[in-house]
């Protein structure tokens, strides 16, 4: 070998150089080949992993891209890596001389220092050319024994030679097998980014990505295999959110999934075979319908103006014959198809709307209803469609007795209700005559029109006359009904229960009344009897010993003895309201004359005293007796004589319902005669003075009160309790009991009560008493909400039980009918005020226009049906209190002489005068009433027929002035005429009223100002009179006047019902217990209703 030298330099022995480049090439190609390799390998692999990922799961677009791009790692980074570690850094001998140091380290050194040598200037370094020569001669002949292709480190050549073309094969076996599958994932992998679908070999038919299912409910998902499927797997799975999986088996090429009932959404994964799919479940709630309406157009022979629109949200509605009706429904959201009774209907958005339909039979037709996102009604609504007859009108009449005794003058008034399911059209009255042979050989028959209706009036209600005489028929028995007709053609008259009136004439009635009476008179003898036995009985028991009295059989029978002293008082008390409904028929015929009429009377006002005061007192005084203290020293009291009791009292009639009248006060100087006197006497609520606190006044000199027209009084207020005195022997008891019997006994005989039927009669023809009804009406709206309601207070209405609901809709009606009477009151009052202008009416009215108490009341009636029954106790109350307040506004203040006014003149009217003046009276009121009547029709009739009823009241009133003439003429025919020239001046106005009143009539004036003449008139003949019982010796026609009092105050007096017998004021006032029984609010109720309470009352501010 020859090394060759130049320069300084040499060359590498051509063997050495060649074996050197040649390891370097086959260095080259092994490590390329090995990373290309990797690079194949890589790429397959990443194929093969999507294509296997892709038969369990659709394989994200971002897990292809990761495969992707792992796959092509080999090629595009490690391939560069491992060209640049193996041919850019071997491509000097050098580096190829360390490479092979690696594998021969002590050649690889000398071929590393021949190589450096080589290249390296030799003159530099000052090497020696021969040893140069040696040293590369040495190192070439031992490289020429070496093979370096073992030098190659780590080869993997054949390694990834066989990974790669195993992976290969298995990519060509795949897309020779299955190309579909092996295509798809080839385009799914190159592109991932693409769209491209999953190829399955379960293939499936289109499912959606998003499903709307019921809220709640159980429901199912249907998966159905493609026509093209592969593979059909016995079986499928289905999980929803975190919820176990449910299993489902093929059955006819599909799987049904059931799932449990779902409120929250999530997503249904499908698994069926290699099949997977998505979706997004939102549990919806079904749709429903809000509204369901019918419009329903009536048969024409109804004669609407308009269609009839009804709620039939509950399935059920009912439609008369021959009405042509259409629905609408509407749905909950938009709707998408709807059917009825599998008719397609037409939607529009969320409403159904069906075809007209004529109805002639009941019909049960059924609805169906899809929305827009495929869920159905949760079921289909049948609606039940009840085709039903035209209902004949019901009638009511309320008149009373159905069976009457009357006087061919008298008028009878009827209430008249009528109610249709459609309209009334009209309303009236028929009579006829039961006939008799000898009798009433000729009955009288007929009718007349009281009312008109109109179509679309449902209910038709009025106040209704009949007098016999208006009407022309003679004194007969008479069959009397009214009748009611609708719009139905040919349905005949619906009548109400028949009335039998019994007209008789003055003399009949005469005889039939003197019968009643003497009847009446033998059941108060039996009770006179039987007072009598029972005063023996307490006189032996008076005779015995004090110490019997100690016994407890001598106890034992004082009580038997009070207790049948009180049964006996209420049997009498029954006896003198029976007597006094006769009083009342005979009041009313001119064949009783007034004397025989004034005994009665005494008698009815003796024996209503006996029952009311005397009996319960002597009832008490052996109560007290029966439980007094035991005996030791008492002197028993001497009875008086027969006679001695109250034998200057004169008798009273009338009624007197002031507690506290009657107390003595001081004793009057002198004694007159007694004079019977006609009292009225009216509650109020001003506060009374003891007797203690007038023993100081003077005594008043004694006067007899004159017996004038009856007036109405109104007292100022109840007496405060009286202190009890201390508890007395039951002997001494005894004794005063037998005393007071014995007063009452002979006080039994005297019965008066001769003009007690029309004080009662004119007892609702008084402003002040009308109002002061209503006001006791509302305390007892109060106290029966707060007796009947109290066990359900708190409750809301809907969930009250039945009973409290009935029981409130009772009263809520009293209510209503309250409002209606108040507006009665109100609207009588305005005409008054019209004519008389008195400028106390208008304070009232106005405060009655500002504070609408019947809007008020109707408000408390709906206030009580919803069981808030706080408040409506607090409204009746603060009604009560308006009402009872505006009662004594219209009456005005008492007079201001401290009870010393002086006594009236004693000089006494006629009775028969004062009779003939109280049945003008009444005739009066009837009249009125009669314009009312006549008032409340006008609208229904035509304007001849009420013309001519107008005037037929025009001519009674006539004849009513006719007898105030009579009256006023009769007065002057007294020789002490002089003495009443107060009751000529006031019948002299009342003339010329009812003139006036006449007059308006003629005109066909039947409105309020004719009300209002007529209403002056009742005003002028029985004023109101306001006392001041500080007077003593109560009692008599004016209570409180005998020691002295305020008299004579004008008030407005009868107009209405607006009193009762010993009404009583009541004190509201809250008072203080120290414990409680029975039934009681709720604890957390009370604070706030007794704050609320006492703001109503004005005792305290409610507080919030």
């Amino acid at each position: 070998m020859q090394v060759h030298t130049s320069h300084g330099r040499f060359d590498l022995p051509e063997r050495m150089r060649t074996q050197l480049e040649a390891f370097r090439r086959r260095l080259w190609w092994i490590k390329v080949g090995e990373g290309l390799l990797a690079g194949v390998f890589g790429l397959l692999l990443s194929y093969v992993a999507l294509f296997v990922l892709d038969r369990f799961v659709d394989t994200p677009a971002t897990v292809r891209t990761g495969l992707l791009l792992v796959g092509t790692l080999g090629l595009a980074v490690a391939f560069p890596l491992k060209w640049h570690r193996w041919v850019w850094r071997t491509r000097q001998l050098e580096q190829v001389a360390r490479l092979l140091r690696r594998r021969y380290p002590r050649l690889g050194d000398q071929l590393l220092g021949i190589v450096e040598l080589a290249h390296a200037d030799g003159r530099k370094q000052n090497y020696s050319e021969s040893l140069l020569r040696a040293a590369v001669e040495q190192v070439d002949e031992e490289t020429s024994h070496r093979n370096f292709d073992e030098a190659v480190p780590n080869t993997g050549l054949r390694r990834w030679a066989w990974t790669a073309g195993g992976l290969a094969v298995v990519v060509a076996l795949v897309m020779a097998l299955v190309p579909a599958a092996g295509f798809n994932a080839m385009a799914r992998w190159l592109m991932p980014w693409s769209d491209t679908e999953r190829y399955t070999f379960a293939q499936l038919d289109e499912l959606p990505d998003t499903l709307i299912v019921p809220y709640a409910e159980e429901f199912s998902v249907q998966a159905r295999l493609a026509k093209e499927t592969a593979w059909s797997p016995d079986n499928g799975t289905a999980h929803y959110g975190s919820q176990p999986p449910v299993k489902s088996e093929l059955k006819e090429d599909s799987y049904a999934f059931t799932l449990p009932p779902q409120k929250d959404a999530d997503a249904l994964k499908l698994a069926i075979g290699d099949a997977r799919h998505q979706i997004d479940l939102q549990p919806t709630m079904r749709p429903e319908l809000t509204a369901m309406r019918v419009q329903i157009t009536l048969p024409e022979y109804l004669q609407y103006s308009r269609n009839l629109e009804q709620d039939v949200r509950g399935g059920t509605t009912s439609v008369v014959k021959g009405s042509l009706v259409h629905f609408e429904a509407t749905a909950t959201r938009d709707l998408a198809a709807a059917t009825w009774d599998g008719t397609p209907l037409a939607t529009n958005g969320g409403i159904i709307t069906t075809k007209p339909h004529l109805v002639h039979e009941s019909l049960a037709p059924e609805l169906r209803w899809t929305d827009e996102y495929g869920l159905e009604g949760k079921q289909p609504l049948v609606l039940d469609l009840q085709a039903t007859d035209d209902e004949p009108p019901t009638l009511n009449c309320a008149g009373g007795a159905f069976e009457h005794v009357l006087l061919e003058s008298e008028v009878l008034t009827f209430e008249i209700t009528s109610t249709d399911d459609f309209g009334v059209k009209s309303i009236g009255m028929e009579w006829e005559g039961v006939e008799d042979p000898y009798n009433n050989p000729h009955p009288a028959n007929g009718e007349k029109l009281l009312l008109n209706g109109e179509p679309e009036k449902t209910n038709l209600a009025s106040s209704v006359t009949f007098s016999a005489k208006r009407e022309g028929i003679p004194p007969q028995t008479l069959k009397l009904r009214m009748f009611a007709v609708d719009y139905l053609p040919d349905r005949e008259r619906v009548y109400s229960p028949t009335f039998v009136l019994h007209v008789l004439s003055p003399e009949d009635h005469n005889i039939w009344l003197t019968r009643q009476l003497s009847k009446w008179f033998r059941t108060a003898s039996e009770v006179h009897d039987k007072e009598r036995q029972l005063h023996q009985t307490n006189a032996n028991l008076r005779s015995l010993p004090a110490e019997e009295f100690d016994r407890p059989e001598t106890r034992s029978q004082i009580k038997k003895q009070a207790a049948a002293e009180h049964a006996n008082g209420q049997r009498l008390g029954a006896v003198t309201r029976s007597g006094k409904a006769l009083i009342r028929e005979a009041l009313k015929n001119d064949q009783f004359n007034a004397e025989t009429l004034e005994t009665w009377a005494e008698m009815l006002n003796a024996l209503e005293d006996i029952a009311k005061e005397r009996m319960p007192s002597v009832s008490d005084l052996l109560t007290e007796a029966a439980e007094g203290p035991v005996a030791k020293t008492a002197t028993p009291s001497q009875p008086p004589k027969p006679g001695d009791a109250n034998s200057d009292k004169s008798p009273s009639v009338g009624n007197n319902r002031n507690p506290a009248s009657g107390k003595g006060g001081q004793p009057k100087t002198g004694k007159v005669p007694a004079i019977p006197k006609i009292a009225d006497v009216e509650s109020g609520f001003n506060e009374i003075k003891t007797p203690e606190e007038e023993e100081d006044k003077p005594p008043s000199p004694a006067s007899a009160k004159p017996l004038r027209l009856p007036q109405t009084t109104l007292i100022g207020g109840g007496p405060p309790p009286e202190k009890k005195p201390p508890q007395e022997p039951a002997k001494q008891k005894v004794a005063e009991a037998v005393e007071e019997q014995q007063e009452l006994l002979d006080e039994f005989a005297r019965v008066a009560d001769e003009l007690q039927r029309i004080l009662d009669n004119l007892e609702g023809s008084t402003f002040v008493k009308r109002l002061k009804a209503a006001s006791r009406r509302q305390l007892e709206v109060a106290t029966d909400l707060s007796t009947g309601l109290l066990g359900d207070f708190g409750i809301d209405g809907p969930n009250v039980p039945r009973r409290v609901r009935d029981h409130a809709d009772n009263i809520a009606e009293r209510e209503r009918a309250q409002s209606d009477l108040i507006w009665n009151v109100q609207s009588d009052l305005e005409a008054y005020y019209h004519r008389v202008r008195d400028g106390k009416f208008k304070v009232v009215l106005d405060e009655m226009e500002e504070d609408n108490p019947v809007g008020g009341l109707s408000e408390l009636g709906k206030t009580i049906r919803s069981n808030r029954s706080g408040r409506a106790i607090a409204g009746a109350e603060f009604w009560a209190d308006n009402l009872d307040r505006w009662a004594e506004q219209l009456v005005g203040p008492a007079c201001a002489c401290n009870g010393q006014c002086p006594p009236g003149k004693a000089d006494s009217l006629p009775p028969a005068i004062v009779l003939a003046v109280m049945k003008i009276l009444e005739q009066e009121i009837d009249l009125r009433e009669e314009t009312r009547a006549a008032e409340q029709a006008r609208p229904t009739l035509e304007l001849e027929v009420h013309a001519e009823r107008s005037q037929a009241l025009g001519v009674t009133q006539n004849e009513i002035g006719d007898l105030v003439v009579e009256a006023i003429d009769a007065i002057n025919e007294l020789e002490t005429a002089a003495s009443f020239g107060r009751e000529l001046a006031m019948l002299n106005r009342v003339e010329v009223v009812m003139r006036e009143a006449a007059e308006l009539l003629d005109g066909s004036e039947t409105g309020a100002p004719t009300i209002a003449a007529e209403t002056e008139a009742i005003e002028l003949l029985l004023e109101t009179k306001r006392i001041n019982p500080k007077g003593g010796g109560g009692g008599g026609a004016t209570p409180g006047g005998g020691g002295g009092g305020d008299t004579e105050q004008s008030a407005l007096a009868l107009l209405g019902n607006g009193d009762e017998q010993n009404a009583q004021p009541v004190d509201r006032s809250p008072g203080q217990a120290t414990g409680v029984s029975g039934r009681q609010f709720p604890a957390e109720f009370r604070a706030g209703l007794d704050a609320y309470f006492g703001a109503i009352e004005g005792t305290r501010e409610l507080k919030p």
